[in-house]
């Protein structure tokens, strides 16, 4: 016993639906995630081409890969240099002290944070194998601008034994009509630590 007599054309269109719905299915299901990631993925190979161009040009004025190689290697092994065992610590913090002493700053405090592994990408930077630490610094001072800048050319060039970074400044004037300048210096100075003896 039939419910619902369809006439032919009924039925093609039921089928004709039936069609639309599998297909509408299909695309969202299937078709429409996989175009998606065709797009991200043409994308992301024209990212990688541009830093590809980037990279050819950078190696090509340095004159070839094996020229590019050398010098990038010669900066490796000065960068290794000036990034102490964390047993030079005092040494470093002295050498730090003094070459500030001999500036025209005058020097009010020197504090030190605590050691804090450092991060590449939330994994542990690690030199010749040893993890890479930063030794946080604040410095208070006083002094002109100027004084400031040949310090800070001083600190961060590569005659300093250590690699330092400069995470902030803040400067403000004593007074009006003086040149004089309250300097409060955030530091970091990176050092390697040495394997532990378990």
């Amino acid at each position: 016993m039939r419910l619902f007599p369809m006439t032919p054309v009924q039925s093609r269109g039921l089928l004709v639906g039936a069609a639309g719905l599998l297909c509408l299915i299909s695309w969202k299901a299937g078709y429409q995630p996989a175009l998606q990631l065709n797009q991200r993925e043409v994308r992301h190979i024209k990212e990688l081409r541009h830093h590809l161009t980037d990279v050819e040009t950078i190696v090509s004025s340095a004159g070839g890969i094996s020229a590019w190689l050398h010098l990038n290697g010669q900066r490796l092994a000065r960068f290794r240099e000036r990034v102490p065992q964390e047993a030079q610590l005092p040494q470093l913090l002295n050498r730090l002290v003094e070459q500030l002493k001999m500036s025209d700053l005058r020097v009010r405090n020197v504090t030190q944070g605590n050691l804090e592994p450092v991060q590449d990408g939330g994994t542990p930077l690690l030199i010749d194998g040893l993890p890479c630490v930063r030794l946080p610094l604040t410095i208070t001072a006083e002094g002109r601008y100027l004084v400031l800048l040949r310090m800070m050319e001083q600190l961060t060039s590569e005659s300093f034994p250590a690699v330092v970074s400069l995470q902030q400044v803040t400067l403000q004037r004593k007074q009006e009509s003086n040149a004089v300048l309250d300097i409060v210096l955030n530091l970091s100075l990176y050092l390697v630590k040495p394997p532990s003896d378990g």
